[in-house]
Order: C-alpha cells, then sequence, then structure tokens
C-alpha cells in the first residue's frame, strides 16, 4: 500500500505539470455551469415577458403563408394591436390573447421550476447531470494520455527496471484516475455553489410556492453516483490503452464506442424488438442509468431509463472488474517495448 501511495503521489505529480487536464478541467466547468446560466437567462426571459405566443406576418387570406414570430404576452396587453403586424386580421388579437391567459395560468409553476433549476441544491443536480456525460468523454482523453503516453515516450521501461512492480504502477494509474475525477466533480460542485449564490443575487424570487425544491440529500446522491459511473469506462479507456499500447488508439476507441453504442443502439432497437433486452446491458446505457445524466450520443435524457440502480449497480461492476482485469493481466504479460513515438 506504501509503494502504491508513493506511485499515486508521483503520477499526479506528473500530470499537475501538463496542460491537458486542466484544459479538460475547464471545460467540464465551462459545459456544467451552462445548467446554472441558461436556467438563469430562460427563468428572467419568462418572468419579463410573461410567456410568448406565435404570430403571423401576414393576414390569414385562403391562399397565404405566412412567416411566425413570436410576440410577448407582455407587450401584447400593454400595447394591444399595435404590437401586431400591420397586415395581421384584428380577430387574431381574442385569441392571442386567450393563449396569454393559458399562459399566465401556468407561469407560477413554471417560474418556481425554472428558479430551483438554477439556486441551490437544484442546480448541483443539474451540473451533475451534465458532469456525468461530458466528464467521460474528457475522461477518456485524460485516461487514454495518461496511461499511452508512458508508452510512446518510452517512460514506463526504465520505470518498471527500477523494480516497480508491474501491478502496483498499473494501479497507481487507476487510483490516481479515480481520485482527479473526484477531485473535479468537487471543483465542478463548488463553482456551483458560487454560481447560484450570485445568480439568486441578481434574479428575483417568484411569487408564490409552486413545487417542493430539491432536497440536499439528492444533490450529495448525485456527486456520488456520478463519480461511481465515471469507474467502469476509466477501467474501459485503460484497457484499451494497454492492449493498444497507445494513447491516440485509447482516445480513438473509447471516444467512438461512446458514441457508437448510442447510436447503433437506437438503430438496432428500432429494427429488432429483441435487441431491447440486450441494449439493457450495455456499457453506455448502463452508465447513464446509474448516473441520470444526459446522454449526448443520442440526444435525450437517460434518466427516464428502464434499467434500475441495482441492476446499473451489478452489471458496472462486473464490467469494471472483467475490464481491469484484462488489463492486468496483458500489463503483466506482454513485454514493454522502448519509445514508440
Amino acid at each position: 500500500m506504501r509503494t502504491v501511495a508513493k506511485l499515486v503521489r508521483w503520477e499526479w505529480f506528473k500530470l499537475r505539470r501538463r496542460w491537458l487536464p486542466w484544459i479538460l478541467l475547464g471545460f467540464l466547468l465551462l459545459f456544467s455551469q451552462m445548467a446554472v446560466w441558461i436556467g438563469f437567462f430562460s427563468y428572467n426571459s419568462l418572468r419579463s415577458s410573461g410567456g410568448q405566443v406565435l404570430v403571423s406576418d401576414v393576414a390569414q387570406a385562403p391562399d397565404s403563408r405566412g412567416q411566425f414570430r413570436r410576440v410577448s404576452c407582455s407587450t401584447l396587453r400593454t400595447d394591444g394591436t399595435d404590437a401586431l403586424p400591420a397586415d395581421s386580421s384584428p380577430d387574431v388579437m381574442q385569441g392571442l390573447l386567450a393563449q396569454c391567459q393559458q399562459q399566465a395560468e401556468q407561469q407560477e409553476t413554471l417560474l418556481q421550476q425554472g428558479y430551483d433549476g438554477f439556486t441551490l441544491p437544484g442546480s448541483l443536480l443539474a451540473a451533475f447531470g451534465i458532469a456525468s456525460s461530458i466528464g467521460l468523454i474528457l475522461l477518456t482523453v485524460l485516461t487514454a494520455s495518461a496511461i499511452g503516453s508512458d508508452y510512446g515516450l518510452g517512460t514506463m521501461r526504465p520505470i518498471l527496471a527500477r523494480g516497480t512492480g508491474r501491478l502496483p504502477y498499473l494501479t497507481g494509474k487507476f487510483l490516481m484516475l479515480l481520485a482527479a475525477a473526484l477531485g473535479a466533480l468537487g471543483v465542478v460542485g463548488a463553482v456551483t455553489v458560487l454560481s447560484s449564490l450570485i445568480a439568486v443575487g441578481i434574479a428575483e424570487a417568484p411569487p408564490g410556492v409552486a413545487s417542493e425544491p430539491s432536497d440536499w440529500s439528492d444533490a450529495a446522491a448525485a456527486f456520488v453516483r456520478t463519480w461511481a459511473s465515471f469507474i467502469p469506462y476509466i477501467a474501459f479507456t485503460g484497457m484499451v490503452a494497454v492492449l493498444t499500447r497507445s494513447a491516440a488508439a485509447g482516445m480513438a476507441v473509447g471516444l467512438s464506442y461512446y458514441f457508437a453504442e448510442s447510436l447503433l443502439g437506437a438503430l438496432l432497437g428500432g429494427l429488432f424488438s429483441w435487441f431491447s433486452t440486450v441494449g439493457d446491458f450495455l456499457l453506455i446505457r448502463n452508465i447513464n442509468a446509474l448516473a441520470g445524466g444526459f446522454n449526448i450520443g443520442s440526444g435525450g435524457d437517460s434518466s427516464g431509463s428502464d434499467i434500475g440502480l441495482v441492476q446499473a449497480a451489478a452489471a458496472l461492476t462486473v464490467y469494471t472488474v472483467m475490464l481491469t482485469g484484462i488489463a492486468i493481466r496483458s500489463f503483466q504479460k506482454r513485454d514493454v517495448a522502448g519509445a514508440s513515438g
């Protein structure tokens, strides 16, 4: 354990002096803060406009095909028909005001939901949800680089020749990556708290209470589940980097599989009914079920997956043990050559 701890410290010493991890952390913070500020601007837009309706820019003649534009309900109530295009029919006004009235009945609920989205602790749920997906992509790059670069630079062979065991060496790599992922999520949480406090200080609270705010225990659970969902994909990318002895191959395979599973899964699921059962055991789908984040590859929210938390955790445990075992066995059995460039 002492040897592994020294190796983890040494790996972190090397990693923190490179530009790559800090650039990746910057991207993670940039995307995760979208959860706060997009919600903040959407809330202010809804509050100031009172909702929006579509208005055609031509009179509704039988043979006309008008272009539609959005007009805020606040403007309609203030300016009346002056807010409509010049050639619009006056009869349209009554229907538009009826639509605004329907939106006004729902606006209190929508405002409360929007406010909860960028205030604590709801903003943490949204930030970790985005980080669960973006983080997989960034960790693929970091893992492949951390393991594959030693092959390319030829630094692995002299390290092992000095008496460092292969198992402690690879274990130190994986533990350092897990610690880096944990630290990155901690930074995301801290910055999200700061951003939420700033947003709350600027925004006006909505009138009334239409929904129950998120609980802090949900935010803590989201943090743990997001970090746990990173573990199997770190194992997968690390295995590929060890088998190919290449950082570029590790990145290419890891990123390709991330998007390919989602796209091919949707295609094959539509063609073959039996594939939906097989898809419940695929790697990315179980990762998204565990994290409850946003799946970029499918372009949708994975939180509505039919896969239960227990099933996802069990499947990912099997994946992690299997992938790590393959990486360790291959690393111990194969010779380590010099620099490959």
